[in-house]
């Protein structure tokens, strides 16, 4: 199993998740979450992509899930630019380590009612210390991905 780093992106609350797998158990578990500075879009983009270069190089991620929104014509076009160039530095950040993006859409991982299953939440809460909601979801877009790499026959032998 590839180390998955998981990002539930936003120009105001990036958090993220990341976990290694020996066996069958998780390891190396860390979260957080970055809260970029300023009132100007440039310098909390140049944060975003500094913050996940420094992430990368420290847990050495093999694959990253991003969430993305389904829809992507809303009420507030300017919020929706602004995410897809947070998410665009994060994905930017990482392909100069090599790191394979996916994007995770929030009704694949969430269901369509855009809600995780009580079952889902409560496996995620105990198994991941997350401090807030956006670090929680970025825990449960880590155990989809897990998901994920295991249907697409990603295992660690393959690295």
């Amino acid at each position: 199993m590839p180390n998955i780093l998981a990002i539930d992106p936003s120009i105001n609350n990036m958090a993220w998740a990341f976990a290694t797998f020996e066996g069958a158990k998780k390891s190396d578990i860390a979260m957080g979450i970055l809260h970029p500075e300023g009132r100007s879009l440039e310098p909390r983009l140049r944060q975003i992509r500094e913050y996940f270069e420094k992430l990368t190089v420290e847990h050495q991620p093999d694959v990253v899930y991003v969430e993305v929104p389904d829809e992507w014509t809303r009420n507030n076009g300017t919020a929706i630019i602004k995410l897809c160039r947070s998410i665009m530095e994060v994905m930017s950040a990482l392909s100069l380590y090599g790191v394979r993006t996916e994007l995770a859409p929030v009704k694949k991982w969430k269901g369509k009612r855009g809600k995780p299953s009580k079952a889902y939440f409560a496996l995620t809460h105990r198994e991941w210390p997350a401090r807030n909601e956006h670090e929680r979801d970025a825990a449960m877009i880590w155990e989809w991905a897990r998901g994920q790499e295991t249907l697409k026959g990603h295992y660690a032998s393959d690295r």
